[in-house]
């Protein structure tokens, strides 16, 4: 039987869907950078610091409160 992965967004909660236009960030472990990325076709690679972000406002959030220092 198949398995079936289900991502949801980090910040919302929202679930992916075929037509959704997600992004991906990376900020690696005690970095001073953050790494965005389109989501296009298959999933990402998982790596250290990624979260998943189900579109424009959860990615602009994400970059505010990186940008604001107030995210660990």
């Amino acid at each position: 039987m198949a398995q079936v992965t289900v991502y949801t967004c980090d910040r919302c909660g929202a679930e992916k869907r075929a037509a959704n236009h997600w992004f991906y960030v990376i900020k690696p472990p005690h970095g001073n950078s953050l790494g965005i990325f389109k989501w296009q076709g298959k999933p990402p690679e998982a790596a250290t610091g990624e979260r998943h972000l189900c579109g424009e406002a959860c990615l602009i959030a994400e970059v505010a409160e990186f940008a604001g220092g107030s995210r660990a």
